[in-house]
């Protein structure tokens, strides 16, 4: 999934290069995570904070009480994930891939949840960050192949990812 400024910087040759940037139960992040970057919670590790956007950059606290977390959950899906006890996933959508099975997984869930899908196209905030890659952290997992949500020269994009965002 790319944006209006999201490039390819590098040739992708191969399903192998994508396949090597899974965000799966191997991604887990303990230590301090960096909110530009993917990151993959399992079940029980939910927010415990409500309402609006968090100040993250040098904050301190419950990494999961940061960022745009209170907000995500208020959403129907970070309520279906936490009541069925999932895991939670959060990324850029910038650089994001998923395996053709991890689409199907994906429409046969809003297939079967279309209010959630409903909710997700309305709801004021980033959903782009956290629904999908949620979604398919509970179904193998998603790839990321960019460099974050920064806008980056070419001279600052890490050589083992692919797409960057450049400037308008």
């Amino acid at each position: 999934m790319l944006s209006s400024r999201e490039f390819f910087y590098r040739k992708l040759e191969s399903t192998s290069q994508i396949l090597e940037h899974i965000v799966d139960e191997r991604s887990i992040k303990t230590e301090d995570v960096d909110f530009r970057m993917p990151n993959y919670y399992p079940a029980g590790n939910y927010c415990k904070v409500k309402g609006g956007h968090a100040d993250w950059l040098g904050a301190k606290g419950d990494v999961v009480d940061l960022w745009w977390w209170p907000k995500f959950s208020l959403t129907m899906l970070y309520q279906y994930i936490e009541n069925n006890n999932l895991c939670f996933a959060h990324s850029m959508h910038e650089g994001m891939c998923f395996s053709r099975d991890t689409c199907e997984s994906i429409i046969n869930f809003f297939g079967d949840h279309q209010d959630i899908m409903n909710e997700l196209f309305t709801f004021d905030g980033c959903v782009e960050e956290f629904a999908l890659q949620s979604i398919a952290s509970n179904y193998g997992g998603f790839y990321y192949i960019g460099n974050g949500c920064d806008t980056k020269s070419l001279d600052e994009v890490d050589p083992n990812k692919f797409t960057c965002k450049r400037p308008r």
